[in-house]
């Protein structure tokens, strides 16, 4: 019996663990703000959500810079955050 708990707990965990979103080494390098970066050339909107994990608002903000850098950008401006949901814009800037 403690052997059939020990697998389910194993198990448990291995599924709450994939529903984490991490971020790429591209979207790692996207810098969230929520002020306009100046001298920036401005690439589009962008919106991200995540209705699934316990880590809410950190798997929203991954997904966000993952998008963010799909797009060819390093900033994302964080123009609204709701729970679960952002919605925003994304800037390539100069380094």
């Amino acid at each position: 019996m403690k052997i059939y708990i020990l697998l389910l707990v194993i198990l448990n965990t291995l599924v709450l663990a994939s529903c984490s979103t991490i971020a790429t080494k591209e979207g790692a390098r996207v810098e969230l703000t929520k002020e306009d970066p100046k001298g920036c050339k401005f690439i589009g909107d962008i919106d991200a959500d995540d209705f699934w994990s316990d880590n809410t608002l950190v798997n929203t903000k991954n997904k966000l810079r993952n998008k963010a850098a799909e797009m060819g950008g390093n900033v994302a401006v964080m123009d609204t955050v709701h729970k679960t949901q952002i919605t925003g814009r994304v800037f390539n800037c100069p380094k």
